[in-house]
């Protein structure tokens, strides 16, 4: 009990330092603005998470985190946002008899408390235009196949649940309260106040060599063994965090980045906005994941060619010339550094992994091109590349999504992407007369490239699977949002139908 004691303590003091920086950097406006409910459930979650005796008082905590701190409709989704990141998704089986159902974790319990709320709070949901929900849709068919494919016809069903509890509910939450620039924001303000918490979090594990959130998952019996959560790479902890695994927690970390950036008009100063990116950065550091800092990069740009701001674009790549090539130099003479960055060690044998996964994954597509296999098929004939975990790591998605629903597959994977990014391109011209608008799309449009990029290194499960359909959910609710007055006032107004067609009506006389 001491022991736990103990992690509660410090998670919720690094906690509640992480928040504390957050609300000295932001200016006054943005305090009032976000309120300070978000910061008391970033610190009261994770103390009542490690002295819960049993797994069900944090289930409940979860289901009535939204409902219990949400005090308007407004508040809902900052917590939400705040409850998903910052606590590891925690669950046990639902299971009726002999049957199983689906994991009753804790991120399906947070979304169903944010959607009761959402139905008992004042205000209207609106469900939006129906085709901005066909690529969450897509990719949601995609994951039951993988999942029934050469199933009984009980177990497709099953997995049917399995797939709607975990994709759908996350995904409601941000699409349906989304219905403003301003709802948009506040949702990205309380992104960056979590990168804060957890970058806070990720450098004392990191100089520590203590992962705090490990203990929580050993504790209840839902993370497997403990050497899974520990990776070490240059003689440092690749910090992991709350969601329990480094290169998960660093693709979080990059959406929170990107956020940090974007929203520069919420801190009083400049040194401000620069010492909160500083922050974020060490977070995307603590991981050490390579993938992280392309997907940031790759983030960054597209995000400033969305707002056509040629200056930026070119002072981004400068600077990324300048640190690769400063990088480049240190790696050469550090062969601990190297071995941190990915050049040599640990690192080099995962680029190893990754392309001979590569090669061997298009033998075995070329045999199924169109349908794909079955992953037990697939599985059986990649023993070769089974991991020390005893499983194939398919650290590639689109490679993934080509070997289990074959080359069509794939191609609508890729089509719901696409969608997305034109969908924000066509709407670019419409929002220039709403400037809060036209941020918050450079920023989905940035985060969907950014996303696709990072997703050829890493895998479609987990939090990485749930960050990319809440991008979707963004588009859905941008699209969805009302136009400010003054960006309604700006646009030009269509000619009355007689001036279009024949002209002025002639004046009539006696």
């Amino acid at each position: 009990m001491l022991q736990m004691i103990k992690h509660a303590l410090f998670a919720g003091t690094l906690s509640a330092v992480g928040a504390l920086i957050f609300y000295l950097l932001i200016s006054a406006a943005t305090r009032r603005d976000i309120g300070y409910r978000p910061a008391i459930a970033a610190v009261v979650m994770p103390v009542i998470a490690f002295l819960s005796p049993h797994i069900a008082i944090v289930q409940l905590m979860m289901f009535l985190l939204v409902p219990l701190c949400a005090r308007t409709r407004r508040d809902i989704l900052p917590i939400f946002i705040i409850g998903l990141l910052l606590l590891p998704g925690l669950g046990k089986p639902l299971v009726v008899g002999s049957l199983y159902l689906f994991a009753l974790n804790t991120p399906l319990l947070l979304s169903l408390g944010a959607l009761l709320t959402m139905a008992i709070k004042p205000g209207r949901t609106t469900p939006g235009k129906w085709w901005t929900h066909i690529p969450f849709v897509i990719v949601c068919i995609l994951v039951w196949l993988v999942a029934a494919r050469d199933q009984t016809a009980t177990n497709m069903l099953r997995q049917v649940l399995m797939v709607a509890m975990s994709m759908v509910p996350p995904y409601l939450v941000v699409a349906w309260l989304i219905r403003s620039a301003e709802d948009a924001r506040r949702m990205l303000l309380a992104m960056v106040m979590a990168g804060t918490i957890c970058s806070v979090i990720l450098a004392f594990e990191a100089v520590r060599f203590w992962p705090i959130y490990v203990e929580l998952v050993m504790r209840f019996d839902v993370g497997g063994a403990l050497v899974s959560h520990l990776s070490v790479r240059g003689g440092m902890l690749r910090a992991a965090g709350p969601m329990m695994q480094s290169t998960m927690m660093a693709f979080v970390l990059c959406f929170c980045f990107l956020a940090g950036y974007l929203m520069r008009r919420s801190f009083p100063s400049l040194p401000h906005w620069l010492a909160m990116m500083a922050v974020l950065a060490v977070g995307l550091i603590a991981p050490q994941s390579r993938n992280a800092w392309l997907g940031v990069a790759t983030g960054l740009l597209m995000l400033e060619i969305y707002r056509g701001r040629a200056a930026r674009m070119g002072a981004l790549v400068a600077i990324g010339a300048v640190v690769a090539g400063l990088l480049a130099v240190a790696v050469s003479s550090s062969p601990r550094l190297a071995e941190a960055v990915g050049v040599s060690g640990e690192a080099s044998n995962t680029g190893d992994y990754r392309e001979r996964l590569l090669r061997r994954g298009m033998e075995e597509f070329r045999k199924a091109p169109l349908f794909g296999a079955a992953p037990e098929i697939v599985n059986r004939r990649l023993e070769d590349m089974v991991q020390g975990e005893g499983i194939v790591d398919y650290v590639n998605s689109y490679l993934y999504f080509a070997l289990f629903t074959g080359g069509l597959g794939l191609a609508v994977f890729v089509f719901g992407q696409l969608f997305e990014l034109a969908t924000l391109w066509f709407r670019r011209r419409r929002w220039r007369s709403e400037p809060m608008m036209l941020d918050i799309g450079a920023y989905a449009f940035g985060a969907i490239v950014m996303m696709a990029q990072m997703l050829i290194f890493t895998s479609f499960v987990g939090m990485n699977a749930t960050m990319s359909m809440m991008c979707y959910a963004l588009v859905a609710g941008l699209v969805a949002c009302r136009p400010t007055v003054a960006g309604a006032a700006s646009r030009p107004r269509r000619r009355p139908l007689e001036g279009m067609v024949m002209g002025p009506l002639p004046t009539l006389q006696r």
